[in-house]
């Protein structure tokens, strides 16, 4: 199965709508079962060596780096719900409504506000 990896600056909230069809899609994917991990620098060091060694080199400003399949598929930009279909050969999965936990927030082996 095909696999993104994201290694970003911060996790985004509700207030930055540009991000919501993106975090919607990467949800549908992820419950579907499809491989999704996310890493964020302000959780500390990146828990992969390229990635850091990639940081190094572009600094944060730079950020996102995203790893499809272990290799570089982006870098500096989100990808666009479009490019995750490409990506994943499959139709975005139907979404569905997240159910949310007594703290408010639904798990994606990242935390996210209902």
């Amino acid at each position: 199965m095909k696999t993104l990896t994201f290694f970003e600056f911060e996790r985004h909230t509700a207030e930055q709508k540009q991000y919501g069809a993106l975090e919607d899609a990467l949800f549908a994917y992820y419950d579907a079962g499809y491989g999704i991990d996310r890493y964020f620098l302000e959780d500390g060091p990146f828990p992969n060596e390229m990635a850091e060694k990639w940081l190094k080199q572009n600094g944060i400003a730079a950020l996102p780096f995203i790893l499809g399949d272990g290799a570089i598929w982006l870098e500096g930009r989100y990808p666009t719900v479009e490019e995750l279909i490409a990506f994943f050969g499959a139709p975005l999965p139907k979404e569905e409504r997240y159910s949310c936990c007594e703290d408010g927030f639904c798990t994606f082996k990242i935390k996210r506000g209902c």
